[in-house]
């Protein structure tokens, strides 16, 4: 368990220095870039610690909701990707193809979903807790 609470630190610490030097270069094309790979590198240490730490440290029973979430995340990705479109409707300068076009899409429709059901799951648990209680 001390590992994981160093490994912590160790992500924690690094996020502070490339947050102050990319607040000390002036928003420089190169610390842009470079605190997209570390966005990257820490989103892909997070799916893999969502992933793989229910195997470690749970019984069947979190394997088993591990999956299940997982599947959920997929079918989520699947939707919002079948419901994205390539039509462009603001003009921009940027030269792009209907890839990028269809993924961007993708990903603001994945928002919206899950803004939608985050907003659900707040008032459902207020709701919820407000019967138990009584």
């Amino acid at each position: 368990m001390k590992f994981l609470k160093y490994l912590l630190y160790a992500l924690l610490i690094l996020s502070a220095i490339c947050m102050i030097a990319f607040y000390a270069s002036g928003y420089s094309d190169g610390m842009v870039e470079a605190s997209l790979n570390w966005s990257i590198v820490l989103f892909v240490v997070a799916v893999l610690c969502t992933l793989v730490m229910p195997f470690f440290f749970s019984s069947g029973k979190g394997r088993k909701g591990t999956f299940v979430k997982l599947g959920i995340a997929v079918v989520l990705c699947v939707v919002s990707y079948l419901l994205a479109n390539t039509a462009l409707e603001v003009s921009i300068n940027v030269e792009t193809t209907e890839t990028a076009l269809k993924w961007t899409d993708a990903g603001l429709k994945l928002s919206c979903i899950l803004i939608v059901g985050v907003i659900l799951a707040i008032i459902s648990g207020f709701f919820i807790n407000t019967i138990r209680k009584n």
